[in-house]
Formats: structure tokens, sequence, C-alpha cells
């Protein structure tokens, strides 16, 4: 197997479950090279981060209150929104 083989199947190991083929012949290439084995560390380290740094990058839910006049101006705008009387 070659590297570009491994680090496919690598890849593929966090969405799908391998064969029992594909896992040996990976193995077997594991045991002799120093990069792929660098790059599944690497991509485990990323699957275990990036859960964590997604969940502090969400914004905190905030409650904003709009003045009434600016919210029916905003609605009036919108495309679909129906236009009372008194604001047409």
């Amino acid at each position: 197997m070659r590297c570009r083989q491994a680090s496919q199947l690598i890849s593929e190991g966090f969405d799908r479950t391998l064969s029992r083929s594909e896992r040996r012949r990976l193995r077997l290439h594991l045991l002799t090279c120093t990069a792929c084995r660098r790059f599944r560390a690497h991509l485990r380290l990323l699957d275990r981060l990036l859960p964590v740094l997604l969940a502090q990058l969400r914004p905190k839910r905030t409650s904003v209150r709009l003045p009434v006049d600016a919210r029916r101006r905003i609605e009036g705008a919108l495309p679909g929104t129906p236009r009372k009387e008194a604001d047409a």
C-alpha cells in the first residue's frame, strides 16, 4: 500500500467502518510509515478538538429588544410580510 491509499483509508475510517481487509492493510502500512502515523495522529487530534473549538465559537444567546418602530420597518421591508394599513 502506498501513502496516498493509506491516507485515504485513514480519512475514510473517521466516516465509516473499514473492512477487515482494509484495516489489516492499513495496519501493515502504518508499521513502516512514520508520515502516515503522524497524519493519523493529527486527524485524531482534530477529531477530538474540533467539536470543542466550535462550541467555543458559537455566539452566546442574547436577547435584543428593538424599538417597536424599528421592528415594524424591518418587518415591512421583508418580502411576503403583510403590511398594516397604518404602516402603508
